[in-house]
């Protein structure tokens, strides 16, 4: 008589977190690693099928997204914060239905405020939760909600100080694994780019105007004084506006083959490989990146950002010596230029402050993050 074997159960996860890149690509690396390890995983995105999340997430094979439509809290009380409130109550039932339905052994959060609906849903049906905060200076989802989560990962040590929970795990963002093995030569080569000094300048995907106006009026310069390679990532809804202006700025842009414009770049990884210098805002995923592929910086901070926490994360990396901070504000073409040359001038300077990024990388992050979540299915 044979005995048939009992399948072991499927690992159920949840994953959410969304709005901006800084809360998707964290956990789209963790998604990718959790099922690249085992078949038997499996992983349910909650978030906003019309925001960027959506974009992203949503083209995963193997990964179910459940939508979940839901705003950021206005700041000030009046009719907008209780149909806030309302719509907080019905995406967390909706989440809790979610929960019932699919059985996940741990909830994985990254951040937004799209994620605060499934983590209450997660604390009223006692789920494991693990949390991962990016900013120097936590968001507010995080902020009330860490207390109740069973573990938390942080990219600084500074931000332990504004949570409440008691197991904090300082273990950087995770970051694509290709950012710490790409080959400099062989990317050069595919990039149709001579191996020499290289500045990326980027805000984004959707760009970054200050940034742009800036570059746009000293590349002319730029590239007649110095032999270097410039890269330029404008935005896509800013590209035509940039490509007109360099066209009444510098009409003869097309001549120099070590000038690359583009909307957007899907490979970000090889770009900052090649990069000495990189010029951009400072969401916490860009510098860990920045950080990975082993870049000096000028970091320009989103003013506008909640709690000004891009300012922080420069703080941070200008403090230990890895970056130059020019504040939005100040940036000015005049003042652009003269940081930027200045840099370019002084080799030694940017190889030190190459050196301090690379100290600031956190090679095993993403390994370590997987590995905690993994401890709470025990």
């Amino acid at each position: 008589m044979f005995i048939k074997k009992k399948q072991d159960k499927k690992k159920v996860f949840f994953i959410t977190g969304g709005a901006t890149g800084g809360h998707i690509y964290p956990a789209l690396s963790v998604i990718e690693s959790l099922l690249q390890e085992e078949e038997k995983n499996e992983v349910f995105y909650l978030g906003n099928k019309n925001k960027l999340e959506g974009d992203i997430i949503g083209k995963i094979k193997n990964v179910g997204f459940l939508n979940i439509e839901f705003r950021a809290m206005p700041r000030k009380i009046g009719f907008e914060f209780f149909a806030w409130s309302f719509q907080l109550f019905f995406c967390t039932i909706k989440s809790m239905y979610f929960i019932f339905k699919y059985k996940p052994l741990v909830i994985f959060a990254t951040g937004g405020y799209v994620s605060a609906a499934p983590l209450i849903a997660g604390i009223v049906t006692h789920k494991k939760i693990i949390m991962h905060d990016c900013d120097a200076k936590p968001g507010l989802v995080s902020k009330v909600l860490s207390p109740f989560a069973d573990k938390m990962t942080v990219v600084f040590e500074e931000q332990k100080k504004y949570l409440k929970c008691q197991n904090i795990f300082v273990t950087g963002n995770p970051v694509r694994k290709s950012f710490f093995c790409l080959n400099k030569q062989e990317v050069f080569k595919k990039n149709n780019l001579e191996e020499k000094m290289t500045i990326f300048a980027f805000g984004g995907s959707q760009g970054a105007s200050t940034i742009n106006i800036a570059v746009v009026n000293i590349l002319e310069e730029l590239l007649s004084q110095f032999d270097v390679n410039f890269v330029f990532q404008t935005g896509k809804k800013n590209f035509d506006n940039v490509i007109n202006e360099i066209k009444n700025i510098f009409p003869s842009y097309k001549n120099f083959k070590n000038l690359i414009i583009r909307p957007y770049f899907d490979n970000i990884d090889e770009i900052l490989t090649m990069s000495s210098i990189s010029i951009s805002r400072s969401g916490s995923l860009s510098l860990s990146e920045i950080c990975a592929s082993k870049t000096a910086s000028i970091l320009v901070p989103y003013p506008f950002a909640a709690n000004n926490h891009q300012f922080f994360n420069a703080k941070i990396m200008q403090q230990k010596q890895a970056s130059v901070i020019i504040e939005d504000k100040d940036l000015e073409p005049k003042k652009l230029k003269t940081v930027l040359f200045d840099l370019i001038s002084d080799p030694s300077k940017i190889e030190n402050m190459q050196n301090n990024a690379f100290k600031l990388a956190k090679p095993e992050a993403l390994n370590r993050i997987v590995d905690l979540i993994k401890s709470l299915t025990i």
